[in-house]
Formats: C-alpha cells, sequence, structure tokens
C-alpha cells in the first residue's frame, strides 16, 4: 500500500499491510538466524581451537554458505570418529536446507493470499514462486532455528550445570537469571512511582 501522510513533514511511502504479530513471527526468524550465524562462528573456531588449526578464511565470509562450507571442511578434518562426524554433518545438512527457507522469508516480498487473507505469501520475483506462510509455520520455523544453534553451542546437549552452578557445601543451585520479559512484565504491573 501507498501511505500518503497527512503531516507536511514526512514523505509518501510504503507501507505493508501485515499486523504487528506477523511482523513479530517474521522478526522472531530473522533474528533467530541472526544468533544461529553467531553460533556456527563460535563453534567453528572453538573447533579449530582444538584441533589447533587456524580458523579457515571463509568462516568470515559474507557468505553463510561458505562459512557453513567452512564448518563442514573443518570437522572433515579436525574430526576422526566417524560417529561424531555424521551426527555434525548431518546437523550441518539440516541447517543448509533451512538456509533456503530463511532466504525466502527474509528476501521475499510479502504479501497476503486475497482468498485466504490469514494466509501470508512470500514472493520470489526473479524465479516466479509464492510461498504460503502463517503465523504458526514462521513461529514453528523459528522455533526450530532456535534448536539448531543450540545444538551448534552445545554439541553434547543439555545439562543443568551448563547453565547454574551447585555450591560445594549446602548442595545448593545458582546462577542462570531473569527473563528480560519477566522483568518487563513485573515493571508494568509495579510501575516505578517518581
Amino acid at each position: 500500500m501507498i501511505s500518503t501522510p497527512i503531516d507536511k513533514n514526512r514523505r509518501p511511502s510504503f507501507h505493508f499491510d501485515l499486523n504487528e504479530e506477523e511482523f513479530g513471527v517474521i522478526g522472531l526468524v530473522v533474528v533467530q538466524w541472526a544468533f544461529l550465524e553467531h553460533a556456527l562462528l563460535e563453534r567453528t573456531a572453538k573447533l579449530a581451537e582444538r584441533a589447533r588449526i587456524a580458523v579457515p578464511k571463509d568462516a568470515l565470509s559474507f557468505s553463510f554458505t561458505r562459512r557453513l562450507r567452512a564448518f563442514r571442511d573443518l570437522v572433515d578434518q579436525a574430526i576422526k570418529r566417524k560417529a561424531a562426524k555424521d551426527k555434525i554433518f548431518n546437523l550441518i545438512s539440516r541447517i543448509a536446507r533451512a538456509e533456503g527457507y530463511r532466504h525466502r522469508i527474509a528476501h521475499g516480498l510479502w504479501s497476503y493470499n486475497p482468498k485466504r487473507l490469514e494466509q501470508l505469501w512470500a514472493i520470489n520475483r526473479r524465479r516466479p514462486y509464492v510461498e504460503p506462510f502463517n503465523i504458526k509455520k514462521l513461529v514453528d520455523f523459528g522455533n526450530s532455528i532456535e534448536e539448531l544453534s543450540f545444538e551448534l553451542i552445545h554439541p553434547g546437549g543439555w545439562r543443568l550445570s551448563l547453565f547454574m552452578r551447585r555450591d560445594k557445601k549446602t548442595g545448593n543451585w545458582f546462577g542462570g537469571g531473569t527473563p528480560r520479559s519477566l522483568l518487563l512484565r513485573l515493571r508494568e504491573q509495579n510501575p516505578i512511582q517518581p
């Protein structure tokens, strides 16, 4: 849609007829993918350090495909156990599949199905293709990216000791933190009086 402002200080612009929740879940995918890219670099650097070899040049490339390939080559070179190598190669394949899907979300032109208003479309103009989306599909994809990132950073899985420590004397656990969303909700419920 074209937005023509009444305010003389603003200029006309394009406005996408998506609601806040739709913009939010598209943003969820973008934010999760940015963290996945960070996780990939962190895992690549740790593996190179453990193998006592230099971080591959392509691990710092602008191209995500090159960074993923550099990680794969490093795994092939640095990890000897077949089972461990196969597990990581499987993760790399899942990330590669997710990359194509993420491209459609991040680079598609967003519209909607005029016959089913709740269905969003990401349109690829280079290859005439329309990818149908809805909020649930986008949230599910964002969640799958979260899982890929976790597997990259914590390949051995989850255990409480990754995030908290136990006091040897008392046996009590401590650490972790309070989620920002909870702190904001508490602030909303109990505003600070000046």
